[in-house]
């Protein structure tokens, strides 16, 4: 899937009432909204909104944030007015909340059968996309019962979490051992195939323990497997590959087009925060560098936080052609374009993008 937006005006406001919330998130959606056009730089943005449901049994819980992160990623299988956080979770809940927080997703060229995956794996359960997902990218093996409606030990859900670790960092993943046991005053409980995947995860602050206890054997709950997930969430953002970023500009004599296009090389999603609603900027320049033209010069936005999400392996694209008697002003003085992504990550070049126009 790629991502389109190009240059918009937002004139709307974000709605917070519970327990639903509304946010606004860019798509490739076929009921597309032209908020923003004219005669020289032609324009639409195409929003959606995105509902999700607010459990109010968190509020003043330790797994707040991560209850909110999991809904905003529709990471939640279980229905209800309540979180539950201390209810022991299924393993096909585990599995949903697994691949949907973490956007490990795929696509077949044949819908998959999932009696090939699991003896007692059905089309009709809820969770059967994801379970098969996670055994494409090795976090689950296949044969035999999946047991999906069976509780799942902490020890086991470390694993499945460090596996996911492991395949969304590919390459990049540190292959080293760890070449120390968890320092839990219980570990001698946990079994030793998990040693490894409960150690690092100790390392890397996914799992802390209760005095100093693991419990390893004990139900995950579904508290434990957000926090868990949300820490490791946390963790693939700060460890993420910078994006590509790309401008391209094709002048004719009737126009310029200009293309931004911002790729994520990752196999895990990335996200893109702004201060506006303007996330794509670009100047047109002279041989001297003096700005011909400004995109956003003369336009409004809306101050608001924004984040927009790339997924892993998939890119956000901006296009935007200036045409008419500005350009025609113009025209033959263009040599250079600087293209912007307004966002306030690290990762983003903050002074522009440059390519010479021919």
């Amino acid at each position: 899937m790629r991502y389109h937006i190009v240059s918009f005006l937002l004139s709307a406001a974000v709605l917070l009432s519970a327990p639903q919330t509304t946010v606004f998130a860019a798509a490739n959606n076929s009921q597309s909204m032209s908020v923003y056009s004219d005669t020289e730089a032609e324009s639409v943005m195409e929003p959606i909104l995105i509902s999700y449901r607010l459990y109010s049994d968190v509020d003043n819980h330790w797994s707040k944030d991560a209850v909110s992160f999991l809904a905003e990623n529709d990471a939640i299988l279980f229905e209800g007015d309540n979180f539950s956080p201390y209810r022991s979770i299924t393993r096909g809940e585990f599995a949903y909340m697994l691949a949907k927080a973490l956007n490990i997703h795929m696509e077949y060229f044949v819908a998959p059968d999932p009696a090939d995956y699991f003896d007692d794996l059905s089309a009709d359960d809820p969770y059967t996309s994801q379970v098969i997902n996670l055994v494409t990218a090795g976090v689950f093996i296949s044969g035999g019962d999946f047991n999906g409606e069976e509780t799942i030990s902490r020890e086991e859900m470390v694993h499945y979490v460090i596996k996911a670790y492991q395949y969304l960092l590919g390459d990049d993943y540190p292959d080293m051992s760890i070449m120390m046991l968890p320092t839990f005053d219980d570990a001698e409980l946990i079994t030793p195939a998990y040693n490894d995947d409960i150690a690092r995860a100790q390392q890397m602050g996914l799992i802390k323990g209760k005095n100093n206890l693991f419990c390893p054997v004990n139900n995950t709950s579904r508290g434990d497997a957000a926090i868990v997930l949300y820490r490791l969430s946390g963790l693939l953002a700060d460890e993420s590959s910078e994006v590509n970023v790309t401008p391209e500009a094709v002048l004719t004599k009737d126009g310029i087009q200009v293309t931004i296009t911002v790729s994520n090389p990752n196999a895990y999603a990335v996200s893109l925060n702004s201060t506006s609603g303007q996330l794509f900027d670009y100047a047109l320049l002279d041989s001297e560098q003096n700005t011909l033209y400004f995109w956003s010069a003369d336009k409004m936005f809306m101050q608001m936080l924004m984040s927009t999400e790339i997924a892993g392996n998939d890119e956000l694209v901006f296009t935007n052609t200036l045409s008419g008697d500005m350009f025609t002003a113009i025209k033959d003085k263009i040599t250079g374009l600087r293209a912007y992504v307004t966002a306030t990550d690290d990762f983003i070049d903050h002074d522009g993008y440059y390519i010479d126009v021919k």
